[in-house]
């Protein structure tokens, strides 16, 4: 697949079912997926990845309440020639968090330089907000012998967590769309330059690629 291509969609997260959120604002709508939900779990379609979701209902009677409300769209993006390309699922607004939350599998290696590709990468999702957003933050460090590129964006009213994490012949993407309302998820925004924020690390250090290619 053409590199440019690939960047292209992984930052416009094309959308193939959406479910869950709520009816008439009011009461929880049923969670249809074509992936699958196991306790705190969300496997892609295709049992292409695993990740913890952002509000594991084992974790509190509130995790639980708010993972209730909350939305889930999914992706499932296929190039011209039938390859499935980009899979994942968009997590949020939840009952009072109204962050969204990405996790995507991209079956590409990534581009070399790869520093340059993923700062690149960066600005782009930066720019596709609809509200201005500057690059605050930007790191890369190992995380269980992967390398993973980490950047922050910050606006007046929200913020951008981002990270890419080179799995040799595939990467995959973490982010958060933090926005500033009350209750605050999270409660420290310090808490997003120093890589503190669990509910961000959770989605990270448990994505799982379950299959190189679909």
């Amino acid at each position: 697949m053409n590199k440019n291509k690939l960047v292209v969609i992984l930052l416009s997260t094309i959308i193939s079912a959406c479910a869950g959120g709520t009816v008439g604002g009011l009461f929880p709508a049923p969670k249809i997926l074509s992936g699958d939900v196991s306790g705190d779990y969300y496997t892609s379609k295709y049992d292409a990845f695993k990740v913890q979701i952002p509000h594991p209902p084992s974790k509190s009677q509130k995790d639980s309440y708010e993972w209730k409300y909350t939305r889930v769209e999914e992706i499932d993006q296929v190039d011209p020639t039938g390859t499935k390309a980009v899979v994942g699922a968009v997590f949020g607004p939840g009952a009072y968090d109204q962050n969204l939350y990405h996790a995507v599998l991209i079956q590409e290696s990534m581009k070399s330089p790869k520093d340059d590709y993923a700062k690149e990468t960066f600005r782009k999702k930066a720019d596709s907000r609809s509200i201005q957003l500057a690059e605050d933050h930007y790191e890369s460090f190992m995380l269980n012998g992967r390398k993973v590129y980490y950047a922050v964006y910050k606006g007046t009213s929200q913020y951008l967590v981002l990270s890419l994490t080179d799995n040799g012949n595939s990467f995959y993407a973490v982010e958060a769309d933090v926005i500033l309302t009350k209750p605050r998820f999270p409660e420290s925004i310090d808490s997003l330059y120093t890589r503190q924020w669990e509910k961000f690390n959770s989605m990270l250090e448990s994505f799982t690629v379950l299959k190189e290619q679909i």
